[in-house]
């Protein structure tokens, strides 16, 4: 691990010069193995990430929808149920994975993908990595249907995370970005979600998290902070 200030702005810099020079080689052709050069990652970051601080509390596979793949978990920091109950709210990030359509899933080993959802906690907020049906189960437009129900789904259960409705940020991975902005932008989904229904939204990588390195989830949070709070906000539909 390098040192904390290097770590907090350098892109990589959790990682032994060797694998840092591996991942930077990787960027300008990432396209011609994505399958090989993703195992790259993972394989690079697992380590960190397990050995990484947690999240206080996690509810793990909480159904949002009918579907085997309808399932959410839940990463509290810690105090979130006190703070509910005193009828403290707190910021919600929902995180929705990548894989190309037709592959992921919202844990990948039990850290890659969670790493994000742990930062976030660890941050103070309540966050949630959500799973959706793939373009094999559920062609388009099912997937950004699927994020759009895990909102409405959030936005009813806020209450008992002690979750700010007005304050849900929506933050998505590769294909779980498309589907992200779909829900909200999509005139072909209008009435799936509307852009109202969030605080934000956020198009990422995800890595990083967790990992030591915070410059990517430090400018997340500093986009956050520009959101006015107190603003009323309209629940998705399911």
């Amino acid at each position: 691990m390098v040192n904390g200030e290097a770590a907090a702005t350098e892109p990589f810099c959790a990682l032994a010069p060797a694998q840092r020079r591996r991942m930077l080689e990787l960027g300008p052709r990432w396209n011609d193995d994505i399958v090989g050069h993703r195992k790259a990652v993972i394989d690079c970051y697992t380590p960190i990430l397990a050995a990484a601080p947690k999240a206080a509390r996690v509810e793990r596979d909480l159904a949002y929808g009918p579907h085997p793949r309808h399932v959410l978990d839940v990463f509290e920091p810690a105090g979130a149920r006190a703070d509910a109950m005193a009828g403290a709210l707190r910021d919600a990030v929902l995180f929705v994975h990548g894989g190309a359509f037709v592959r992921g899933s919202k844990s990948v080993n039990g850290e890659i993908y969670d790493n994000v959802c742990h930062w976030f906690a660890r941050q103070g907020c309540v966050a949630v990595n959500v799973e959706y049906r793939l373009a094999d189960d559920a062609p388009w437009p099912g997937g950004a249907q699927d994020v759009a129900r895990a909102l409405a789904w959030v936005g009813e259960h806020a209450g008992r995370w002690g979750i700010d409705p007005a304050r849900i940020f929506l933050i998505g991975h590769s294909a779980g970005g498309a589907h992200a902005a779909s829900c909200l932008f999509d005139p072909a989904l209008a009435g799936a979600a509307s852009q109202e229904d969030v605080a934000g939204l956020v198009l990422s990588i995800v890595a990083h998290f967790n990992s030591g390195e915070e410059w990517l989830g430090r400018e997340i949070l500093a986009f956050m902070a520009t959101v006015p709070r107190g603003a009323p906000a309209n629940r998705p539909r399911a």
